[in-house]
């Protein structure tokens, strides 16, 4: 509320001055009069808007229960949600537990498979690395004799010595003799499996030479097989592919074989290239299918990047014990045959 300041009805100076007294004290109170006008007029004007405010107010007290109750309803809505989603996560849990049963029983046959898988590769194994097992039970054998004389000249030599001695020494020398029986049963042993190791090493030899010669019979074969279906001198097409071998001059990228394949293909078909192309890829993912890759590094196991050396290796018997290569020129020759057999050209 505006304060209202009491101003006198005249001052000293007016009352000296003979100024009108009467009409000096007129004026004081009209003055007096106005002020508390404005007073009464603001104090009436902040009551409007008080009451206004609460008018105001009392509208939104609704519109808040209104919210309050929407709030509750959501709540109960989102709870019921809730309960819904946890319940469609047990099913969920239950279906995984029955996903996770039957992937299991999968995976056991899998093993299962693989152990039988493993179980010929490690035969496989046993058998290409017998000649190299023989020679190091060979020389393991010459040397064990060689402990073994050096142990009978040893027990002899006790022997001798015991001889020597007086009856009470008869215990010593039953030992020596028992250390020689056990040294020559030995020797007797390592010779034994010497003369096997030595009957079995021709016929080793001669099963890995009748391989070697076999594959390369393959080889030769499919290359005379493949010359005359292109109507051209094998020389010809020996010296044209020469470059496939090792991934491409050994640089192991695409198989040699996968090359040969491509070659032959666009020599057999007269075709437009995008058709050349498509028979590529077909016999291309056919190989692939088959060996899991292209690619010669990948199918020979060889984690180094880039190319090998351009020095060609020798085809060895120890060559073809470690390179599956004439199986996967075989299988080329396989799938070509069988595709062009299937989709014939015209001669």
């Amino acid at each position: 509320m505006t304060n209202v300041v009491k101003r006198p009805f005249f001052t000293e100076n007016d009352f000296l001055s003979g100024n009108d007294i009467y009409q000096l004290s007129l004026k004081s109170i009209q003055y007096d009069i106005n002020n508390a006008e404005i007073a009464y007029n603001t104090s009436k004007t902040t009551t409007d808007n008080a009451a206004s405010d609460l008018e105001e107010k009392k509208k939104i007290v609704p519109e808040l229960k209104d919210a309050y109750e929407k709030a509750v309803k959501n709540a109960e809505s989102i709870k019921m949600n809730y309960n819904t989603q946890r319940a469609m996560v047990n099913r969920s849990k239950t279906d995984y537990d029955e996903a996770a049963k039957v992937s299991a029983d999968a995976y056991k046959v899998y093993e299962e498979y693989k152990a039988k898988a493993d179980s010929i590769l490690e035969e496989y194994n046993r058998i290409t690395s017998t000649t190299s097992s023989i020679n190091i039970e060979y020389e393991n054998a010459r040397k064990n004799v060689e402990k073994i004389l050096n142990d009978i000249d040893s027990a002899k030599s006790n022997i001798k010595k015991l001889e020597e001695f007086d009856s009470n020494s008869v215990s010593m020398l039953n030992n020596a003799k028992q250390e020689y029986e056990e040294a020559k049963a030995r020797y007797d042993e390592v010779i034994d499996a010497q003369h096997n190791a030595a009957e079995n090493m021709p016929q080793i030899k001669a099963e890995l030479d009748e391989c070697i010669k076999d594959e390369e019979a393959k080889k030769k074969a499919m290359e005379d097989a493949l010359a005359d279906e292109m109507n051209m001198p094998k020389e010809l097409v020996a010296k044209l592919t020469i470059g496939f071998g090792g991934g491409i001059g050994r640089m192991r990228e695409v198989c040699g074989a996968v090359s040969g394949m491509t070659f032959v293909i666009s020599a057999l078909y007269d075709d437009e290239k995008s058709d050349i192309y498509k028979r590529v890829q077909a016999v291309a993912n056919e190989y692939k299918e088959e060996n899991g890759s292209i690619i010669c590094r990948e199918l020979l196991g060889i984690s180094k990047p880039g190319p090998d050396s351009p020095i060609a290796e020798k085809r060895t018997k120890e060559y073809y014990k470690k390179r599956p290569c004439p199986e996967l020129v075989e299988l080329a020759g396989d799938i070509l045959e069988k595709y062009i057999s299937n989709n014939p050209y015209k001669k």
